[in-house]
């Protein structure tokens, strides 16, 4: 499996200033930003009324616009089909999976190249259908989690995406889930052995975890 392109940092050309929002102050404090600690649902609350009828300039919106319809371009030329003998990258599978699921299906991903990928490349269609943990990447949760939205949301399809690494961690699950007749959709993407992993450990000048 091919990642479909590296990730790039641009610094923000704009004046204004960063705000960072956890419920966490540990993870609330990040540089050069100022931070607010509290819950996410009443803190964004608090800055929608302090904030009351302020609104960007409209350029700087415009500007928003054409960045976001940018974006979509180069998603969509990332996840067009190719008629070749090569592998699909991620972006590619991403794309099929993202036009065949109902707005009510629900995606679940956590660890390796797949958060990121599903973050830049996931069309959502409705609130509450998209679960990416990506702070801790917890490889393995994303089976048991699939498997609990499937007892919990019975009237919808979820969808698991994984990498082989997270496959031979918690792969039991998946015949747990078959025990308790509670189905959902698994596609295991074939990473080469935990690459994201061995990506990470390669600079550090260890051996890579496939020939430990």
């Amino acid at each position: 499996m091919q990642r479909s392109c590296r990730p790039k940092y641009y610094p923000c050309p704009h004046s204004g200033a960063v705000y960072c929002q956890n419920a966490a102050r540990f993870d609330a404090h990040k540089h050069r930003a100022i931070p607010l600690v509290c819950d996410a649902r009443e803190g964004l609350s608090e800055l929608g009324t302090a904030l009351g009828s302020w609104k960007a300039d409209s350029a700087w919106l415009e500007r928003g616009r054409k960045a976001f319809a940018g974006w979509n371009e180069l998603i969509a030329a990332r996840q067009e089909r190719t008629q070749t003998s090569d592998d699909p990258t991620y972006a590619q599978v991403i794309g099929v999976v993202n036009a065949q699921a109902a707005p009510e299906d629900y995606i679940i991903s956590a660890a390796g190249g797949l958060p990121g990928e599903l973050v830049k490349g996931w069309k959502v269609k409705n609130p509450g259908t998209f679960d990416c943990e990506f702070g801790f990447s917890c490889m393995g949760y994303e089976l048991s989690a699939g498997w609990g939205v499937a007892m919990a949301e019975q009237d919808r399809d979820v969808f698991v995406m994984i990498g082989d690494g997270t496959y031979m961690m918690m792969n039991s699950d998946i015949y747990s889930s078959v025990l308790s007749g509670h189905k959902f959709i698994l596609l295991v993407c074939d990473n080469g052995a935990m690459r994201s992993s061995t990506d990470c450990r390669m600079p550090k000048a260890v051996h890579p975890l496939t020939t430990c």
